[in-house]
């Protein structure tokens, strides 16, 4: 900030050179006017804050994730619902069809090898498509399962991620508080020495005390 150049020239500038032509700007001069104290940054705060930043941002992305995969699931499994709702409605319309015609076969006197072998057919078919359904069932209520599973990671990591949010905010305050701390130790360090002293002044009174007394 010391070479910004007024004129819009591009030039190199030596430390030989004389400053008329280059502009400071005043903030350098109410910088070095502030006390040291405030010119001292708490490195080790800032590092766990940057930290904490970054460790926030990658939950927010995982959320983000999980809630796709939750999405995804839920749609998943609403198709699966209407598939499985689909294909019952489609089985009791063939449990009313056989219904029926079996009813038409008893009225028709129809040959009985005949009507049993195709009364064997339906239930084998029957039975086919209810081991099928029974498979989706299971997948989607496993569907369902893994979506529950999804949601409660999201509220867990919600939760982990207020109370990083409540310790971001712990220490930006801190940083925030000016460093009273060198200040502090000297006072403490005053009045300790004030303690000793006394101490050492009772203890040296105490020994004379009894060197009178012998």
């Amino acid at each position: 900030m010391f070479y910004k150049t007024v004129s819009d020239k591009k030039c190199t500038p030596s430390p030989l050179r004389k400053c008329s032509q280059y502009h400071i700007p005043n903030t350098y001069f109410s910088t070095l006017k502030q006390p040291l104290e405030r010119t001292f940054e708490p490195i080790e705060k800032q590092k766990t804050l940057t930290d904490e930043q970054q460790e926030i941002q990658k939950l927010h992305q995982l959320i983000e994730q999980l809630k796709d995969e939750n999405n995804k699931l839920r749609s998943a499994l609403q198709q699966q619902q209407l598939q499985f709702q689909y294909e019952t409605q489609q089985l009791n319309q063939q449990i009313a069809n056989m219904q029926q015609e079996q009813q038409s076969l008893k009225q028709a006197l129809i040959d009985r090898t005949y009507q049993n072998n195709k009364m064997i057919q339906y239930i084998e078919e029957l039975s086919s498509q209810h081991k099928n359904l029974q498979f989706q069932y299971q997948d989607a209520y496993l569907l369902l399962q893994q979506a529950e599973i999804f949601s409660n990671q999201i509220m867990l990591l919600q939760k982990e991620l207020k109370g990083k949010e409540d310790e971001i905010e712990i220490l930006k305050n801190e940083l925030l508080i000016p460093t009273k701390t060198n200040t502090e130790q000297s006072e403490n360090q005053l009045i300790y020495d004030f303690l000793k002293n006394v101490k050492q002044q009772y203890t040296d009174d105490e020994c004379r005390s009894l060197h009178l007394y012998e």
